[in-house]
């Protein structure tokens, strides 16, 4: 090379590189193909690209700027197409490209379109035709170009590329993509701002704008228009290629001519003239109010096809007003996308360092999801120490940050002043309330209906199932607004609820006029007396709640009367000389209100609602009238005897008297309460007597007198002509119904059950409950069905449950063609059933267990989800009919069925609907089960309890939707097959063949890890699993196996006791192949201990380093009852599940750290024999590390630790933890073995 040439490459290996990729490529080939198409999708990732009909020019020298543009190029991307090397352009092109690569070690990447690579090397095929013509009549000078053009040719033809020929090409453009981003290290457009999730909200926004549909299309976003906007530039890049008008609207259309507009008619029709036929996309942002899109555009029909108009707004009003196509509010970021936003912001990297994990946490959840919170917090915290940390969030709480304020109070801003009150109402007071309920409680001059609709509009709540909701960011800016009014005395605040404010302030009298509402949550108070002087100077107040709502809903349920004894009440003492007239007070809610009546200068005249919850009322008040009231709740008032008359409470519309239990009478002119909606007299055990209804009660709607001491029904019930339910049960003195019942055209709902001495049903003539869906008589001793009850065309629902005097159905039920559930288990005496049962083709339930009746064929219940036939005689007569029999059906419960034929179990087995199927103690033998269950494509959940096959078909590991897995009690089980890989509870105890040598195999457990582990990825686990009688309550897969099987010999630790600690591997939250843990623990029954000694002797465990924070947190986290709760919503702990397994999961570092726990319980009848000694039992818990919380994600933690513990019937009696072990589990396990041994 010449000093010339020298010089030229060393200036080039210092050139600036302006693009990211050059393309190199034939025009007449690929130019409007191919190159187009890999150009604009390399733009759309932000891939800075050369080619030259788009980056040179007009009038520049073409060849200047193209050796510019190689030499500012990272990557060059050459398309070898047919005819590329007929163009010495092309191949000069080439030789520069590769000369350029080799001064600064650049990247070629070749295409080869529709050519044989081996033709572009060797100058073969086409290539070979061109260089004929390139060689004709050349001289020595152009011989040596040639040479060049086949050296470069040569060279890059032999480098790793694509070959495009048969495949898709989008497919092939993306591979190319996906290298080019690679090799560039690229990381995603940022617009702007850090956006995470910015493929997910893109795909939304492409879908929504959805280019193809061939007409215009306006689309609404709301909420977190600050994410839409800044999406916006990245969607446009995205959809560039479909040539959309994008730019500013009257430049746009006008095309630069320079037009005067001269008034407000003529600009609109200019625009109109403008837009007219043409294709666009415009974007109105950020718009709260309709004629800032009116004055642009008064008709949709302005615009060409396949246009797109998108609106982003804070106000609901704007787009239902005008009438877009799609709305769409924008979801808030879920936990791992908001801690990564925040990370981006707080440490400028998209995780947190190791130290701030637990803040971070923190400061996430305060941010709720939103992106602006979130900024703000990170730049807020940036290169601050973690004492700052811990002081700003915990400042947070209180105060919260001006400038995440500033933006939420706009639309705040915008509201009248009577909306701002109903705002700050709802922050206070009311989030998560009933609509109705607050729209009842707040006065007629805030104009409640209207208000809560423009709270709405402006998405500063949300209504969902009619609850009022909003965003803790903006509840909390409420909050803010309200400790403003006075921030150094709560007591000159408007709404008080902060418990240590009211506390104070009742108890210190330091009550002003500007108070208008209190709420005191008195299960977190201490001893309280509540004085007249306490409340003397609250002239304004018109909200008054004292509660312990907590208490009161984990003890009254819906189902079953409370004895209110029962009740824990705080210490709240009233003076008895207590005086308030609360001449303001629209609403008092009072639990355990302690006075016998309500004060004598109670004057409440504004009063709309007044609950005192387990009160010690006797009597309300003498005398007065409280014409606005219209609810009143004096449920398990057990010293209550008297109601206040009629004419006092003339509005009243809820009446709630449940658990009254010395109650005897209703008032006599009870007809006279008009406007009465609801009744309540639930578990008022004294009230023998219903009143008679002396006129038309129109409003009723819904009257509970179930678990009084009624014995008839007054026949002036047919006077209640709106009553829509009505309910009966547990009247067990009620003897018979009155004819007039069947007049109430408008009720919906009839409950009889456990009406014990009810024998018969009224007669109904055609016409009679025409609006009737349910029917339940379950446990009442009606001895027949009157043949009438067909003339219910209506009905939906039909319990005939335990009706154990029941002899027969009549045909006509088969008349019922709405019928959706029929309920018959247990009638022991029914000896015959409707022959065209069948013909119910819209019957969804049907439950016949305990039933030794003739059977009609069920062929024809085509819509049947659920068939129960439990401890039934089956024959095959019952599937008679064509192959699609019960072919919709979810469940099947045949539990004891034991003479079970072979085409039955067959066809059952064919059931690809199944979801549930129960075959528990069916006598089932070895071969009787099909070999193969593989049709049973559906199901989730097996029960095979109780039989005596030795084996089960290995086609079992096909079911890959089956959860859950019951093989207890079966004692010839020698083996158990490949698990599916969705298996997540496997119960198989009280089955001594199995596992004597275990054969559990261990590549399914891998298997089922995988799975798992996905499932939580995926958000699709929750945490709950459940076979029958046995829960699993817990992330990962539970297995329980016979005590004779030991700990597998392949658990690698093993240890004696109840406890074992492991060593983590090192950076083992990083470590892909690292899955989780193998726990397990041999439980020994109670009589089986070799030695009188308890598991907690001498025995130092992880509560004791714990300490308090292991009791606190197990309360909050593991020690929720509700979450004990099983599917069919019993709680073990009140239940009595005689058996129960927990294991808690701590990790060990400086300091030990709570992190889960994993609880089984079962009340299998074996744990009852023996004088309650409890079987041997081996638990295993396959435990994913992906259930481990991302705040624990570091190497601070070095060790991983179980506890174990059991219980027997919940009675505080523990049996003993003989042995445990654990095991890592890693994805190359999946190759070690096929069985645990």
């Amino acid at each position: 090379m010449d000093s010339s040439s020298s010089e030229k490459a060393s200036s080039s290996t210092s050139t600036p590189r302006r693009y990211d990729a050059f393309i190199s490529f034939r025009g007449e080939d690929t130019r409007r193909n191919f190159t187009d198409h890999l150009y604009t999708t390399l733009v759309a990732y932000g891939v800075h690209t050369f080619r030259d009909d788009e980056e040179l020019e007009r009038g520049g020298d073409i060849a200047s700027d193209l050796l510019t543009a190689i030499e500012e190029s990272k990557i060059f991307v050459v398309i070898f197409s047919k005819n590329y090397a007929d163009s010495s352009w092309c191949l000069n092109e080439l030789v520069k490209i590769v000369e350029c690569a080799t001064q600064k070690q650049s990247a070629i990447l070749p295409i080869f379109y529709h050519v044989d690579p081996s033709d572009v090397e060797n100058q073969s095929g086409s290539y070979g035709d061109a260089f004929v013509g390139h060689e004709k009549d050349v001289d020595e000078k152009k011989m040596e170009v040639i040479q060049k053009w086949r050296t470069a040719l040569n060279r890059v033809s032999s480098l790793s590329g694509f070959h495009v020929e048969e495949q898709y090409e989008t497919q092939v453009i993306t591979e190319i993509t996906d290298d080019i981003l690679g090799r560039l290290n690229f990381k995603p457009l940022n617009v702007g701002e850090n956006i995470v999730e910015m493929d997910f909200h893109l795909e939304i926004l492409k879908s929504l704008i959805d280019i193809e549909l061939n007409e215009v299309r306006w689309l609404g976003f709301m909420e977190l228009v600050e994410l839409v906007r800044l999406l916006l530039p990245r969607l446009f890049i995205m959809i560039s290629q479909i040539n959309l008008m994008v730019g500013e609207l009257l430049d746009g259309i006008l095309k630069g001519k320079s037009q005067k507009v001269s008034n407000m008619h003529d600009r609109m029709d200019m625009i109109q003239r403008g837009l007219r036929s043409k294709r666009v996309l415009i974007v109105f942002d950020d718009v709260d109010d309709l004629e800032q899109i009116e004055n642009l555009v008064e008709e949709h029909s302005w615009f060409g096809p396949r246009s797109r108009i998108i609106i982003t707004t804070r106000h609901r009003r704007v787009l239902t007003n005008y009438g877009v196509n799609v709305s769409y509010e924008v979801p808030k970021l879920h936990d791992k996308a908001a801690t990564e936003l925040f990370s981006l912001w707080a440490f400028k990297q998209n995780l947190p360092n190791e130290s701030y994990k637990n803040l971070s946490c923190q400061a996430v959840d305060y941010a709720k999801g939103l992106p602006l919170a979130l900024k703000v917090l990170g730049s807020c915290l940036f290169g601050k120490m973690e004492s700052e940390w811990k002081s700003t969030l915990d400042k947070f709480k209180t105060i919260p940050h001006a400038d995440i304020q500033n933006v939420l109070r706009i639309s705040y801003d915008g509201l009248d002043d009577k909306q701002k009150e109903i705002f700050l109402d709802i922050a206070c007071f009311f989030k998560g309330t009933d609509k109705n309920f607050v729209l009842r409680i707040l006065p007629e001059d805030f104009y409640a209906e209207s208000g809560i609709r423009e709270l709405h509009d402006k998405c500063l709540i949300s209504i969902s199932k009619n609850k009022l909701d909003m965003h803790d960011l903006l509840q909390h800016m409420g909050w803010e607004i309200v400790r403003q009014e006075c921030p150094k005395e709560p007591g000159r605040r408007s709404r008080l609820w902060e418990h240590n404010d009211v506390h104070r302030i009742l108890t210190r009298n330091l009550g002003t006029e500007a108070i208008e509402g209190i709420f005191l949550d008195m299960s977190r108070s201490e001893n309280i007396q509540f004085t007249t002087q306490a409340f003397k100077m609250m002239h304004r107040l018109r909200l008054l709640k004292i509660h312990q709502d907590d208490t009161y809903n984990s003890i009254v349920k819906s189902w079953m009367v409370v004895d209110p004894s029962q009740v824990y009440r705080s210490a709240m003492h009233v003076t008895e000389d207590f005086e308030c007239p609360f001449y303001e007070l629209r609403y008092l809610h009072w639990d355990a209100y302690a006075l016998q009546s309500l004060p004598m200068n109670f004057h409440a005249r504004n009063l709309v609602e007044l609950s005192l919850r387990f009160s010690s009322i006797r009597q309300l008040w003498k005398g007065k009238v409280f014409e606005k009231l219209k609810v009143i709740n004096l449920s398990y008032s057990q010293h209550l005897i008297k109601l206040p008359a009629v004419h006092s409470v003339p509005n009243l519309e809820i009446l709630i008297l449940e658990g009254c239990i010395s109650l005897e009478s209703l008032p006599r002119g009870f007809y006279k309460l008009q406007c009465l909606q609801i009744l309540s007299c639930r578990g008022c055990s004294k009230v023998k007597r219903f009143p008679k209804i002396k006129g038309i009660m129109r409003e009723l709607r819904a009257l509970n007198l179930s678990g009084t001491e009624i014995v008839e029904v007054p026949p002036s019930i047919k006077h209640l002509n709106g009553l829509e339910d009505l309910d009966l049960g547990f009247c067990q003195n009620l003897v018979s119904l009155p004819m007039s019942i069947c007049s109430l055209r408008s009720l919906k709902t009839l409950k009889l059950y456990k009406c014990s001495k009810l024998k018969s049903f009224p007669e109904i003539q055609d016409g009679d409950m025409e609006n009737l869906r349910e029917l339940d008589l379950n446990s009442t001793a009606i001895e027949e069905l009157s043949s009438s009850i067909g003339h219910l065309k209506a009905l939906e629902y039909l319990c005939l449950a335990y009706c154990k005097d029941l002899v027969s159905l009549p045909e006509s039920l088969c008349n019922l063609k709405s019928l959706k559930i029929l309920d018959a288990c247990g009638c022991s005496k029914l000896e015959k059933l409707p022959k065209d049962l069948g013909q119910l083709q819209y019957l969804e339930e049907l439950s016949l267990a305990y039933i030794s009746s003739e059977w009609p064929c069920l062929s024809g219940l085509c819509s049947l989800r659920s068939l129960n036939l439990k401890k039934c005689s089956v024959t095959q007569g019952i599937l008679q009919g064509n192959n699609n029999c019960l072919s919709s059906l979810e469940v099947l419960m045949m539990e004891n069925c034991s003479m079970l034929e072979g085409e039955i179990l067959n066809h059952i087995f064919h059931l690809s609907s199944l979801k549930i199927l129960a075959l528990s103690n069916c006598n089932l033998k070895e071969g009787e089960i099909p070999i193969d269950v593989s049709h049973l494509s559906s199901l989730e959940e097996l029960y095979l309890e109780g039989n005596h096959f030795c084996s089960i078909p290995a086609s079992i590991n096909q079911l890959s939707r089956l959860v859950g897995l019951d093989l207890s009690h079966c004692e010839k089980l020698r083996q158990i097959p490949e698990l599916p890989s969705s298996l997540r509870i496997l119960h198989a105890h009280g089955s001594p063949g199995t596992l004597s040598s275990p054969s559990l195999p261990l590549h399914s457990v891998v298997d089922c890890f995988k799975s798992v582990i996905q499932d939580i990825k995926c958000r699709r686990n929750s945490g709950e699993a459940h076979v029958g009688i046995s829960n699993y309550l817990g992330d990962g897969i539970c297995i329980v196996m016979p005590g004779s099987s030991g700990i597998p010999e392949w658990i690698s630790m093993q240890e004696m006791g109840r406890e074992i600690k492991m060593e983590l591997p090192k950076n083992w939250y990083e470590n892909k192949d690292f899955l989780g843990f193998v726990l397990c623990c041999v439980y020994v029954a109670v009589d089986d201990e070799s030695e009188d000694e308890s598991e907690h002797d001498s025995v130092h465990t992880v509560e004791d380093e714990l300490g308090d924070e292991f009791q606190n947190v197990s309360e909050d986290e593991s020690g929720d009852e509700s979450e004990l709760e099983s599917g069919d919503g019993f709680d073990p702990r009140l239940s009595g599940y005689s058996c129960c397994f927990e294991c808690v999961f701590t990790l060990h570092g400086d300091q030990p750290r709570y992190v889960d726990h994993a609880l089984f319980y079962s009340d299998c009848e074996c744990h009852h024999h023996d004088n309650g000694a409890v079987p041997g039992q081996v638990w295993v818990i396959c435990y994913p590390k992906a259930a481990i919380e991302e705040s624990y994600h570091s190497n601070q933690w070095t060790h991983f630790m179980a506890s174990f513990k059991g219980f027997y019937d919940y009675s505080g009696i523990t049996f003993k933890v003989k042995k445990c072990g654990v095991h890592c589990i890693y994805a190359c396990d999946f190759q070690l073995s096929h069985s645990l041994e």
